[in-house]
């Protein structure tokens, strides 16, 4: 087993709970993926050399632009990245959520650059739900690595019909920057289905924190 994988259940403000009802108006079964990225919430750390460096995280009218400041900058999140997978049943069958593997893409120093604040304005609050919190720095490089089992969030786990199951998947990193983009293998009732889940397109990025590294945050 590795290691490098460290796992909870973190209780965040109250919200959606980890199994519940499913919207009827959304068919099902389906598994969905949501950066945690709101620019009301996060902030970003920047290379030292940023074209444009921004005194807080730009607003984002649509993903292209996101993705757009993204590749000029380098951004990357501090710490952590984490997103938020929801796999959803239909009225009629049991779904199951088969495994989850973590692939580091990338490695490399630290960014130490400014770190961009968040925008002022309102943001929801992550929903409250299992998280399953992977150790970047000693993986291996280019090599999927399975995330579970871990306690709490044991795999494979099954949602009955009409529900639905969140949880909270999280990479961080003390010591470099890392790359990384997670697969998720999942039953819909009649066959095995397989997801990558990203960044919006691009693996997640995410540095030590600048106070790890010794470079003091504006």
């Amino acid at each position: 087993m590795w290691t490098a994988f460290a796992a909870g259940v973190v209780l965040l403000a109250p919200a959606t709970p980890p199994y519940g009802p499913v919207d009827a108006s959304v068919p099902g079964p389906h598994l969905r993926s949501e950066p945690l990225d709101d620019r009301c919430l996060r902030s970003w750390v920047l290379p030292a050399d940023a074209p444009r460096a921004p005194e807080v995280v730009p607003p984002f009218e649509d993903d292209r632009l996101h993705q757009s400041w993204l590749r000029h900058t380098g951004a990357a999140f501090p710490g952590k990245a984490e997103t938020v997978i929801t796999l959803t049943g239909d009225s009629r069958r049991t779904v199951r959520l088969l495994s989850v593997e973590v692939t580091v893409t990338g490695r490399s120093a630290p960014l130490d650059g400014p770190v961009v604040s968040p925008g002022d304005c309102p943001a929801s609050p992550p929903p409250l739900a299992p998280v399953i919190a992977v150790d970047l720095d000693d993986l291996p490089l280019g090599r999927a690595v399975s995330a579970a089992p871990h306690a709490g969030v044991d795999l494979p786990r099954d949602v009955a019909p009409g529900e639905s199951l969140t949880l909270r998947l999280s990479g961080s990193t003390r010591r470099h920057v890392c790359d990384w983009t997670a697969t998720l293998r999942w039953w819909d009732g009649t066959g095995t289905r397989k997801r990558t889940i990203d960044h919006r397109g691009r693996p997640f990025r995410v540095t030590a924190p600048v106070a790890e590294t010794g470079e003091a945050a504006r």
